[in-house]
């Protein structure tokens, strides 16, 4: 009988590491949702991207998109180096798209006066993207840093 208590205490404890484990895989899952429903789908619609800025908690106004044909330089300065810093914090790195041709849509935020969504897509992949000021001396954070904010208005 003692055999058969310490086999259940194992077992039991053997599925509530499972559970914790099966937790924390939904967890990571849910955060990356986001990224992973918009990958490689071939192209955007513009609700796709105004539904990807809405997952980081951006409001954009209903204006159409500005669309512009950029290509990643194939050598970053020191300006790009910095810009792709920013888009590792957000889980983007543009150096592997170094060279390639890129469409760059920018949105206007709506509850953040002169302020402006970029998002850069290249094969219908969202591979990056920004939210800045559009005045001097404003800022530019990555789109998964609206919390870095802390009350700057542009």
């Amino acid at each position: 009988m003692l055999t058969v208590s310490i086999r259940m205490k194992y077992l039991k404890f053997a599925c509530l590491i499972l559970l914790f484990a099966v937790i924390i895989s939904m967890t990571a899952l849910a955060f990356l949702k986001i990224r992973i429903s918009y990958e490689a789908r071939g192209e955007l619609s513009g609700e796709e991207m105004k539904a990807f800025l809405g997952g980081y908690g951006w409001t954009v106004s209903d204006s159409p998109p500005k669309a512009e044909e950029i290509t990643i330089p194939q050598k970053f300065n020191s300006i790009y180096e910095e810009y792709n810093e920013i888009q590792k914090r957000c889980g983007f790195d543009l150096s592997k798209y170094r060279g390639k041709p890129a469409t760059k849509y920018t949105y206007e935020i709506s509850d953040l006066p002169n302020a402006r969504a970029t998002i850069l897509v290249h094969d219908g992949k969202i591979i990056g993207g920004d939210v800045s000021s559009a005045e001097y001396g404003g800022f530019m954070i990555g789109l998964c840093e609206k919390g870095a904010l802390n009350g700057k208005t542009g």
